[in-house]
């Protein structure tokens, strides 16, 4: 990409591809994760519980100094969960699987 343009297509990239995951990802109250799916079961296996999943993904949202955000993300076979700053997706990251 050309040096001039990276940090438009990464303000504006990043933050149209984290606001367009946010909202697809969003569900009526009630209708949330079902425990038949392999996410809730890579979520327990992976964080022991959906309630400690929940808790430490609200914590790194509540620890989150100044603008960014908080994915759950797929990597090397295995969930975590990570935070960025600004517009910053881990899309953009080489060999993150957040939306690949």
């Amino acid at each position: 990409m050309p040096a001039p343009l990276e940090k438009a297509v990464r303000n504006g990239g990043g933050g149209f591809v984290n606001h367009v995951l946010f909202w697809n990802c969003m569900a009526k109250n009630g209708t949330g994760l079902s425990a038949d799916t392999a996410l809730f079961r890579a979520i327990e296996q992976q964080f022991g519980s959906q309630d400690k999943f929940e808790a430490l993904f609200k914590d790194a949202a509540t620890n989150l100094f100044g603008s960014g955000w908080v994915f759950l993300v797929w990597e090397d076979n295995k969930l975590s969960v990570q935070t960025t700053a600004n517009q910053d997706t881990p899309a953009m990251e080489k060999g993150k699987g957040a939306l690949s």
